[in-house]
């Protein structure tokens, strides 16, 4: 594979797995924020439906930070292992 597209590839799913982390750390806040929002706009709601709605959203949030962050670091990982083997083989030549 041209090493220009490995390098290409292995920047985007670097973004990606930055992109999950900050997903699974800003999960409980971005859940909060939506339940706020939901409360805000119905003007009142039983207290344990407040509760399971952030938490609903929460972990789906925290859900979308994990798969991106393992498909963007498995990627990364998978990556530099292909520029690994072809700086290898072009060191044998």
């Amino acid at each position: 594979m041209n090493e220009k597209k490995v390098v290409k590839y292995s920047k985007i799913l670097l973004v990606l797995f930055i992109v999950g982390v900050i997903l699974i750390l800003c999960a409980p806040g971005i859940g909060e924020g939506i339940g706020e929002s939901i409360l805000s706009k119905s003007g009142s709601m039983d207290t344990q439906r407040f509760y399971m709605i952030i938490e609903a959203y929460t972990s789906s949030f925290r859900t979308v930070g994990v798969v991106l962050s393992l498909i963007g670091g498995a990627g990364t990982l998978l990556s530099g292992y292909v520029l690994y083997r072809e700086n290898k083989d072009k060191s044998t030549d």
